[in-house]
């Protein structure tokens, strides 16, 4: 009987203490992961609009339903309730939801004089004290969980001390109750110590770039590993960074012309690209192993997730070739 107790014990011990110990059996507890993906208003308004992806999202944005203008007054676009409403019917209640938020552009045909006019209007409304409480009232009144800004083009270290400003402004007003987020690529961040506390998502634009030491290729894993180390590099927590990673094409000669995944996927060869006859220009894609092996890597960085641009450029779930099923793969391989 003492022999019998004596091998209970040692039995309750080793079940009650497995979970303390990694590798002694059973599934040890996942860190949280991010898949934030971008969803235009033209997409989500679309008759054919696929919901299937949006379920393998932990957070999505809703982008071109809403601008801000030079006097810190916020406009909704006519789809804006559509749109809300058909995305949101298709969300569970654990999944994050924010409003992309896009300011004033310049008037000028002169791209230069556009992007100058830009900083101006934007430094007025991050200026002018009205902003960050319209901001509260459009996230309050629709019920977002945050904020997103596509703000890319501070032009001096001016508008980057107002723009960051703002963005420590805004923090105070929003308090904990709502998340704040912003897009940006390594080359265009400048951004404040105040700032870097404030935010709480940066997503790391790791697209719209050409790998020389590849052919020219599209936004590669190899130029995604350097984005990630310089902005670690500039003191970016990896636990606010995702990875950007593009579900559209760019031709190696970097001339302006976007392709979806989706209307493609079968004409690209196993590198990823795609001879187009009628431009003559080689069209880089990223992969449905590519797109895998970034999420890997950005799982084994104990980054805080990646980022897609965009949801529309996908194929249902349903086929094999989607990018968004090759990231829940990779999560479900690597994490």
């Amino acid at each position: 009987m003492k022999k019998f107790f004596s091998i209970l014990c040692v039995f309750l011990f080793v079940i009650c203490c497995a979970p303390l110990f990694g590798g002694c059996g059973g599934n040890s507890p996942k860190r949280d992961f991010r898949v934030v993906a971008y969803i235009r208003a033209e997409d989500a308004m679309n008759s054919n609009f696929d919901k299937s992806h949006i379920s393998q999202a932990t957070d999505i944005i809703l982008f071109e339903t809403a601008i801000f203008n030079e006097y810190g007054m916020i406009f909704r676009d006519e789809r804006f309730d559509d749109v809300l409403n058909n995305v949101r019917s298709a969300m569970n209640q654990k999944q994050k939801l924010y409003v992309n938020l896009l300011g004033p552009d310049g008037t000028s045909e002169n791209e230069e004089t556009r992007k100058q006019e830009q900083a101006v209007f934007h430094n007025m409304a991050f200026e002018n004290g009205l902003l960050e409480g319209n901001i509260e009232e459009l996230l309050s009144t629709y019920q977002f969980d945050g904020v997103c800004f596509d703000y890319e083009f501070p032009l001096t270290d001016e508008d980057w001390q107002i723009y960051n400003t703002f963005l420590v402004s805004l923090a105070g007003v929003l308090g904990e109750e709502y998340d704040i987020g912003v897009a940006f690529s390594y080359w265009d961040s400048k951004y404040s110590e105040e700032a870097m506390e404030a935010v709480d998502l940066f997503a790391l634009m790791s697209y719209d770039n050409f790998d020389e030491e590849d052919n020219n290729k599209h936004s590669t894993l190899a130029d995604a590993k350097k984005d990630v180390e310089r902005v670690l590099e500039k003191g970016f927590e990896k636990e606010k960074l995702v990875l950007g990673v593009p579900f559209y094409a760019r031709p190696t000669t970097g001339e302006r012309y976007w392709y979806s995944y989706k209307d493609y996927y079968d004409k690209i060869d196993e590198e990823g690209l795609y001879n187009d006859p009628e431009t003559g220009l080689t069209f880089s894609f990223n992969t449905y192993d590519v797109i895998y092996q970034k999420t890997k890597y950005a799982i084994e960085q104990n980054l805080a997730g990646v980022m897609i641009w965009h949801y529309g450029c996908d194929l249902p779930a349903t086929d094999n070739h989607s990018l968004f099923n090759a990231i829940t793969k990779s999560i479900q391989d690597n994490l």
